[in-house]
């Protein structure tokens, strides 16, 4: 298991330390956004919940067509009660140790924790989904189950920090900058596993699939955790 993180810390070598008559130096990050990224090794899976969505979408391939005449993002979003359905049983058995892992290294006062809505989506040719945040949960994740083409429609995350969308400037010597980017981008596979704070504002840029879909499975998870500071008690693990 790795080391739980809080910041992240960089020390100045000593040489350039004396340079500037300076005995210490560091620069500390004290606020970081974790997103989490993973591949399954097995991505037969992927196939397996691909089939299950096209089956739990009754008509997909009609009301996919009928949604696309009146929303422009073409992207097909099912209900969010797929983790209920017992066919979704094999997925979860993916996920879990996956998520328990993810919130353990986030060093949270929790050992167990609820899926709180897992839906799908299925994009077509310059489908995408606007910037967006994930209410009422703490962490979010997305399985990616198909990604055909070439441009297969990458996925950003706004930079959350205020102000910081003020400034644009070229890195020195073309070396990336903490200050340089307004979102970070992921371009992903099947079988991708991404994990990242529900507030973080994301989206999917156009992508072009060709006759194909793209499909993804999106969920929410809630901690099991508990709070025992005075004025700010919370406790999930009764």
């Amino acid at each position: 298991m790795p080391q739980p993180f809080d910041y992240n810390c960089y020390e100045f070598p000593k040489n350039l330390l004396n340079s500037i008559d300076c005995v210490n130096g560091f620069q500390q990050s004290l606020f970081p956004t974790p997103v989490f990224q993973y591949e399954l090794k097995d991505t037969s899976i992927c196939k397996k919940i691909s089939n299950l969505v096209k089956k739990n979408i009754s008509n997909h391939e009609k009301k996919w067509e009928e949604y696309r005449q009146i929303d422009c993002h073409n992207t097909l979003t099912s209900d969010d009660d797929l983790h209920l359905n017992p066919d979704y049983g094999c997925l979860l058995e993916v996920l879990n140790p996956i998520i328990k892992t993810t919130i353990q290294v986030l060093n949270i006062s929790a050992n167990e924790f609820d899926f709180l809505s897992m839906w799908s989506n299925i994009s077509g040719k310059g489908g995408y989904l606007a910037s967006h945040c994930h209410p009422n949960s703490f962490l979010s994740g997305v399985l990616y189950l198909q990604t055909p083409g070439k441009n297969k429609g990458k996925i950003y995350f706004e930079n959350p920090v205020d102000g910081r969308s003020n400034w644009q400037f070229d890195a020195n010597e073309y070396k990336a900058s903490m200050f340089q980017y307004r979102s970070w981008e992921i371009e992903p596979k099947a079988g991708t596993i991404l994990f990242f704070p529900s507030w973080i504002r994301h989206g999917t840029f156009l992508g072009d699939y060709d006759d194909e879909y793209r499909m993804s499975l999106s969920f929410n998870i809630m901690p099991k955790f508990k709070c025992t500071t005075n004025t700010m008690r919370y406790n999930l693990q009764e």
